[in-house]
């Protein structure tokens, strides 16, 4: 039986083509790109000095840099902070090795820290406090996790990830079994993991659509993608079909607001 691999290893080897997936003409692009245009959103400009948990190949990197963010990050994969490195290349320095279960960073350092799509690899029972640790009071919070209510999602658990692992248990030709991931938070588990962390949920949304299941999303990309974008204009194929559950939530303490 092919063993699992840890979710470094996993994205060690997936790098050059997660980079290519940002162009390509898919629903993966789309996905991409509307969460990572929704935090950009959510954070707004600078100054201050931001942490991203999971900064994967750098992709959010340079549009913080422009905004005037001190930007820090960090990653378990070498071979994406080695990309998130030559597309951030004046904050190469602060892009380091590290796992969001052990932040490499004092208490209280940062004033915005974000996790796109990044903490579903990790225990959140430890990774969620730790984004809260290092964020100062009144500090802000952005995380993208799963949405585990979407179709697709449901699809994929209880079809797609179950049936590839049992066939590549027995045949050991192409990729490896699909990385498992923690189970997907329910919206109501989800903020009471944040309350309990003491980060205070402000608002969610939900985005990323996906209408085409596997495997004709991937035999069908253009189709698949173009359905994706028509969807998302709509609040309620949205709150369908949306992939991702975004969370803006602000730590406890004497600095905190209400804007």
């Amino acid at each position: 039986m092919a063993a699992q691999l840890s979710p470094a290893e996993h994205f060690d080897r997936l790098a050059a083509d997660w980079d290519a997936n940002y162009d390509r003409l898919s629903w993966d692009r789309h996905r991409r790109r509307v969460r990572l245009s929704a935090a950009l959103e959510l954070i707004g400009p600078g100054p201050g000095a931001l942490l991203e948990v999971g900064c994967g190949s750098g992709h959010l990197l340079p549009p913080l840099l422009e905004a005037g963010w001190d930007v820090h990050g960090v990653d378990p994969a070498p071979a994406m902070l080695e990309r998130a490195h030559g597309r951030a290349p004046e904050a190469a320095g602060r892009l380091i090795p590290g796992r969001a279960e052990e932040l490499p960073y004092e208490r209280d350092s940062f004033d915005v820290v974000v996790a796109v799509a990044s903490l579903e690899y990790s225990d959140m029972s430890r990774s969620v406090p730790e984004v809260a640790r290092v964020l100062r009071p009144g500090g802000r919070a952005i995380l993208a996790l799963r949405n585990g209510r979407a179709p697709m999602a449901w699809w994929r658990r209880h079809v797609v990830y179950p049936l590839a692992r049992a066939v590549k248990s027995r045949v050991r030709v192409g990729r490896r079994p699909p990385l498992s991931r923690y189970s997907a938070l329910s919206p109501s588990s989800a903020r009471r993991l944040l309350a309990a962390a003491g980060l205070q949920v402000r608002s969610t949304d939900v985005l990323a659509c996906e209408i085409l299941p596997d495997p004709l999303n991937v035999a069908a990309p253009a189709i698949a993608y173009r359905a994706a974008r028509a969807a998302e204009r709509f609040a309620v194929m949205r709150s369908i079909f949306g992939a991702q559950r975004m969370f803006l939530a602000v730590k406890e303490g004497p600095s905190a607001t209400t804007s």
